[in-house]
């Protein structure tokens, strides 16, 4: 793993469990620091999803995400850069 690769963590609790999505901003031998870009929880209205603050996880919880795109993800990375409000990052997908 590397700086702005995509990683996932999965946290699971007995009431809710959430799943992290993001890239990474800095990593070292034991942690990453991760940009969330979604947060899925297992049950609806139990988190706030709404909070995308930079996260702090041990290297062994995260997940390497596949880096391949494929036609059907269009779509779902152009909502992230509106989510992100990343205005820079939708023109690119744009023009794409």
């Amino acid at each position: 793993m590397k700086v702005g690769d995509w990683v996932e963590y999965q946290y699971r609790h007995f009431i809710y469990g959430f799943t992290v999505i993001g890239y990474i901003t800095e990593i070292n031998t034991t942690q990453v620091k991760m940009q969330p870009v979604k947060i899925v929880p297992t049950r609806p209205n139990v988190i706030d999803t709404k909070k995308l603050n930079e996260q702090r996880f041990m290297r062994d919880e995260v997940t390497a995400l596949d880096d391949e795109l494929h036609p059907d993800d269009r779509a779902e990375i152009i909502n992230l850069s509106l989510d992100s409000k990343d205005q820079g990052w939708f023109k690119e997908l744009m023009e794409g």
